[in-house]
């Protein structure tokens, strides 16, 4: 599998050098080759193969993933059976930034042995960046070159642009309070449900929302879904394309829907995720486009973008919703936000936008600048051994 292993020597260059000795498993989601319905066994003698080949060093990639129950404990479970392999030739990358402090106290709570060092990688951060990267190739011909796109300060059509696929409750809950604060005729605004029995199957596959929230949904189940970028050749659009620049060029700023902004729950949770920060597509395209955005998503994820070396933008937008664990009152924070700037006259969105453009700029500079897409610094010292 070639994408497993761009990704991971994109996010870690210094380990190219010794790729002779490293054993990349696929140990993540896709439908195809699902970590967690493997045969232990058959992982295991998998893994013995490859030392036996003197691939020494083996690399569970989970980098396009945050941490997942079936994945972590199912790799967890098959690194205590290793009993010949010793700890510092176990890597698992993952896409989530502080991964190491997150699995060490998750040893402690479990009571499991720590086998892994943890290599977190900034998976989506790397999928951006090419996909700009290839826009601005393409732009010789017929694409956009996006480094000679520019941010214009002047009256947007739109107050904000919101992409969403996957129903998750927190995109359920917003999509109902855009309907209910009349935003979707002020707005670019994309939302799958609305099919027969969407909701039904939303809740089995436990993407709740009330029964306020389903109904405000429903009074408009005759205009749904709402689409914006997806079509019959391009169903998961996390490339970039210029068809998209129109929705991020008229309007002031982005609402993005991270994947994770809820904690775990046993009962009523997306999927299997794990309480930890996880930064997707979502939060790299407005970066790539030049574009502001408020985000719901996990708390301190605005911060873990600051450390990385982005920049956010407060005072311009509040949001000191990113130091709020309470996921209800972050959310609400949310709403209020949204409703204080759609207040906005045209003479103040225009010195809005003044403030903003240095920022914007900064992050698309920044995101096509980085070489590595890794957290932390070089690992290459772990390789050595």
């Amino acid at each position: 599998m070639s994408g497993p292993h761009n990704c991971f020597y994109s996010c870690f260059p210094e380990l190219k050098q010794f790729q002779d000795k490293i054993y990349i498993l696929y140990a993540s989601t896709h439908a195809d080759h699902a970590f967690h319905w493997r045969d232990t066994l058959e992982v295991i003698e998998e893994i013995r193969q490859a030392r036996k080949q003197g691939k020494t060093k083996i690399v569970f990639f989970n980098g396009s993933e945050t941490f997942m129950h079936p994945q972590l404990y199912k790799a967890q479970r098959i690194a205590e059976l290793l009993t010949d392999v010793p700890d510092s030739d176990l890597f698992y990358c993952v896409g989530v930034p502080n991964g190491q402090q997150f699995y060490n106290n998750l040893c402690i709570q479990r009571n499991w042995t720590p086998r892994f060092t943890i290599l977190g990688a900034h998976h989506f951060e790397f999928v951006i960046h090419n996909y700009a990267k290839g826009m601005k190739y393409a732009s010789l011909s017929e694409g956009v070159d996006l480094d000679e796109l520019e941010y214009e300060v002047r009256p947007k059509d739109k107050l904000f642009v919101c992409f969403n696929k996957v129903h998750r409750s927190h995109r359920i809950r917003l999509f109902a309070e855009a309907i209910r604060n009349n935003w979707l005729d002020k707005s670019f605004y994309s939302f799958e449900g609305g099919y027969p029995d969407w909701y039904v199957l939303s809740n089995k596959r436990l993407w709740t929302a009330s029964k306020e929230d389903h109904d405000t949904i429903m009074t408009i189940q005759d205009k749904l879904p709402l689409r914006l970028n997806i079509t019959p050749n391009r169903i998961n659009p996390v490339d970039l394309q210029g068809d998209d620049l129109k929705y991020h060029e008229d309007s002031y700023f982005s609402i993005i829907t991270e994947t994770i902004f809820d904690k775990y729950h046993p009962v009523n949770s997306d999927f299997m995720y794990m309480d930890t920060l996880f930064l997707s597509e979502k939060i790299y395209k407005p970066f790539a486009f030049k574009h502001p955005f408020i985000l719901f998503g996990w708390e301190g994820a605005l911060k873990a973008l600051r450390d990385r070396g982005y920049k956010t933008f407060h005072p311009y937008i509040d949001e000191s919703y990113d130091n709020e664990p309470d996921s209800q009152k972050r959310f609400q924070m949310l709403i209020a936000e949204i409703k204080r700037l759609e207040q906005f006259t045209t003479e103040q969105w225009i010195e809005w936008q003044n403030n903003i453009k240095p920022l914007v700029e900064h992050n698309y500079k920044y995101l096509m600048s980085l070489t590595e897409h890794r957290d932390g610094p070089p690992v290459d010292r772990l390789f050595r051994i």
